[in-house]
């Protein structure tokens, strides 16, 4: 038993000789700080600027822990992000309940930050309850965009400032083309919907004004969620979700 002893004591000698010639020579000094965010080209810039002009500290960039649950959870167990992202009024709602999103009024304050410098539209994301948690820094809108190159082969006039949806549908209907069978060669249409936004150009709204009651039953709603299908299936301008051609 003696040998198996001496053995392992050994072993675990040479085992620390190795941990210890494997260690890194160089020991980075810098306050680490982990910002949970999407892995977009600009965080690469907006990190080494961030490191650049402050060198007590190291941002790193962490893109697969951004979900809110996944923040929530590994905050209250001590193991969270020092940054996160926030993308809904609803999602700050429960991140100050929750504990973790920390007030940011008095060192804004102090600061001379001034929050109703912001647009108003994502105020929401960034106060509760007259407090400051956070400042916008990702915000963004959503467009329809037009390739000119295909309007002037078409000869179809770019949209004028003021153009409607019906403007839309039929600019749509003209830029679409198929072959001698009916299937689709160029569609007038193609991208992602914000059926959101959709949703708000027609007048409706997805909650009523305390959220305590869904209004996509609602005739507005109802009339933008059709529009959007009727793309498809109507007027023939865009493809189905299944990323198919035209039904």
């Amino acid at each position: 038993m003696k040998y198996v002893f001496a053995g392992s004591f050994l072993a675990m000698i040479a085992l620390s000789a190795v941990a210890w010639w494997w260690q890194p020579r160089e020991v980075d000094e810098r306050i680490p700080l982990v910002w949970c965010c999407d892995d977009a080209p600009i965080r690469r810039e907006q990190i080494a600027l961030f490191n650049q002009l402050h060198p007590k500290y190291r941002l790193m960039l962490d893109p697969q822990n951004g979900q809110l649950e996944k923040v929530i959870v590994q905050s209250l167990a001590g193991v969270g992000p020092d940054i996160f992202d926030c993308y809904y009024g609803w999602g700050l709602d429960a991140f100050v309940r929750s504990g973790i999103a920390l007030d940011c009024t008095d060192e804004f304050a102090r600061r001379g930050t001034d929050i109703d410098e912001v647009w108003p539209c994502v105020k929401k994301l960034s106060v509760y309850e007259g407090r400051v948690y956070g400042h916008p820094g990702n915000a963004h809108a959503p467009a329809v965009w037009f390739n000119k190159q295909l309007f002037d082969e078409a000869g179809v006039p770019y949209p004028s400032p003021d153009w409607t949806w019906d403007d839309f549908i039929e600019i749509a209907k003209r830029l679409t083309k198929r072959d001698e069978r009916g299937r689709p060669l160029q569609l007038g249409f193609i991208g992602y919907w914000e059926w959101k936004s959709v949703v708000s150009e027609w007048g409706g709204h997805i909650f009523n004004p305390e959220g305590t009651r869904c209004l996509l039953d609602s005739p507005e709603a109802i009339a933008a969620l059709q529009f959007m299908q009727d793309l498809t299936y109507k007027h023939h301008v865009a493809p189905s979700l299944s990323g198919g051609g035209i039904s």
